[in-house]
């Protein structure tokens, strides 16, 4: 499939957008906050576009932006700042009006805790595991699964896309709550971004974007 998450053939580069200086327990709601999302630069022409946006948060750190582009849902967390930049990408311009606040969340700091019986929190760099769930454009919806050895800072493993049947091996490194993936689709060359971010001991939310395409969804650990 030249799959909608251009699956067939992935060359991946991790890099990691967030230190961990703020160490936060995002299954502990505080309260809400106000999120902000703008416009910091655009570019393409049809029928591929892109835009970068600044995402930022009232909180000072612990907080997730919950938003919307052109009707696709996104999550930014925020663990030690309180703002951070994000691509997407569409078959049209992405200008102010397309996009949409949906709430923004704070959340407690994992020192805040005081049950020493408390589950350990894999929230903060665990992404071991056999992950499954699934990620949609608009009416398209496509099983996900990854299956990923973690050895301390280095990770390894496969990522099945279950509507192309395609499977690829990847390697990367994970810090923090949050994997940055940028990668090269076969065929045509684009470039698209991926990113996976931890919100409790076994779930997750995963975003592809490639021209023309932006899929979300989220996973769960089995």
């Amino acid at each position: 499939m030249k799959s909608q998450l251009h699956l067939a053939a992935l060359t991946l580069a991790v890099t990691t957008g967030m230190a961990v200086a703020a160490d936060c327990d995002f299954d502990t709601p505080k309260g809400s906050c106000t999120g902000t999302v703008k416009i910091v630069r655009s570019s393409g022409s049809a029928p591929s576009y892109a835009a970068e946006l600044l995402v930022t948060s009232s909180a000072p750190r612990c907080s997730r932006v919950d938003y919307y582009v052109n009707s696709t849902p996104y999550q930014t967390v925020l663990a030690n700042k309180r703002s951070d930049h994000e691509s997407v990408f569409g078959t049209s311009p992405v200008s102010a009006k397309d996009i949409a606040i949906s709430k923004c969340t704070s959340f407690a700091s994992a020192s805040a805790r005081t049950d020493s019986q408390s589950e350990p929190k894999s929230a903060s760099g665990d992404f071991g595991g056999r992950w499954t769930g699934s990620v949609q454009w608009l009416f398209v919806s496509d099983p996900t699964e990854l299956t990923i050895n973690a050895h301390g800072s280095s990770a390894s493993g496969v990522w099945h896309s279950g509507r192309g049947n395609a499977s690829v091996s990847f390697n990367g490194t994970a810090s923090g709550n949050v994997m940055r993936f940028q990668y090269v689709a076969p065929g045509d060359g684009s470039h698209g971004s991926a990113t996976m971010t931890l919100t409790g001991p076994n779930s997750a939310t995963i975003t592809f974007a490639a021209a023309p395409a932006t899929f979300s969804g989220t996973l769960t650990r089995r």
